[in-house]
């Protein structure tokens, strides 16, 4: 199954293969971002998301994981100003079952 990541600044595109390679998207949590806006709640946020593949790094606040017919199966939210109740401002959430190594 084909995964994509759909940004607020638009769709980043599905995986892809190169020379036979399965080319990967990779969402990174920039924990120096994380801290700033902990640190800066009032001032301008910076985006703590990159999603990340072989063309392109793109910077957000969320990422919707897609299955290939472009349902949200997944997303990574931040938060800054609307922690959860544990107080994180990064988390994934999904309604699919989660298997735990």
């Amino acid at each position: 199954m084909g995964i994509a990541a759909e940004l607020s600044l638009g769709y980043a595109g599905k995986s892809e293969s190169f020379k036979g390679i399965d080319m990967k998207t990779r969402i990174h949590v920039n924990q120096h971002n994380v801290r700033y806006n902990k640190k800066n709640p009032d001032g301008e946020l910076k985006p703590p998301l990159t999603v990340k593949d072989y063309k392109q790094n793109r910077k957000s606040f969320q990422a919707d994981i897609l299955d290939d017919e472009r349902n949200v199966i997944a997303k990574v939210v931040s938060r800054p100003n609307d922690p959860l109740s544990c107080g994180a401002t990064v988390w994934i959430e999904t309604e699919q079952e989660v298997f735990v190594y």
